[in-house]
């Protein structure tokens, strides 16, 4: 796909994510995976960019690794990172679900048994508040995908409270999006 047919492709998501009413259950879970859509189709072109171009090695392709590292390695990490801590908004919202993952409202990781994983969050949660710019993007990115997952695998509980996790974090995937539609 060219970057016109990808800019296209993705903001045609983007409008379908922007339909939904996020007041609503459904509507919150329709946005986040419309949303991440368009991310997967972005990223999946990033990685075939770092490949290209040798940043990336052909078989470091999988889908964890590109939705969580190259993205970030891509964007610049110190980039990616300014982006998101310095706009008030997508700070609020990084906040918000962080903070439901934090107090244990909501879990993202669990063992192979479906028992949560607090460990996994709270590394998670750690590297977003004091770590580098790197371990910021790369574990605000796996909360993220990890949720995806979770959705596409049937783990995240169809509950009038997943809205409270799923809309902020969808605010933030859509910061990450704008800035690799830019990049892109």
């Amino acid at each position: 796909m060219n970057s016109d047919q990808l800019g296209v492709f993705c903001r045609r998501w983007l409008e379908k994510a922007d339909s939904y009413n996020t007041s609503e259950l459904s509507g919150a879970f329709d946005s986040f995976w419309s949303t991440f859509v368009a991310y997967n189709a972005l990223y999946h072109e990033v990685t075939r960019q770092l490949i290209a171009s040798g940043r990336v090695r052909p078989q470091d392709n999988g889908d964890n690794r590109s939705a969580t590292v190259h993205v970030p390695a891509f964007l610049g990490h110190g980039d990616m990172a300014r982006t998101i801590k310095h706009d008030p908004e997508s700070l609020k919202n990084l906040e918000k679900f962080t903070q439901l993952i934090m107090n244990g409202t909501f879990y993202i990781h669990s063992d192979k048994s479906g028992r949560p994983n607090h460990k996994m969050d709270l590394k998670c949660l750690q590297h977003i508040e004091e770590g580098s710019d790197k371990e910021f993007c790369e574990d605000l990115m796996v909360l993220i995908y990890q949720t995806r997952c979770n959705m596409f695998h049937g783990g995240k509980e169809f509950h009038p409270i997943q809205a409270h996790l799923l809309n902020p974090m969808t605010k933030v995937l859509r910061v990450v999006i704008t800035q690799l539609l830019d990049a892109l």
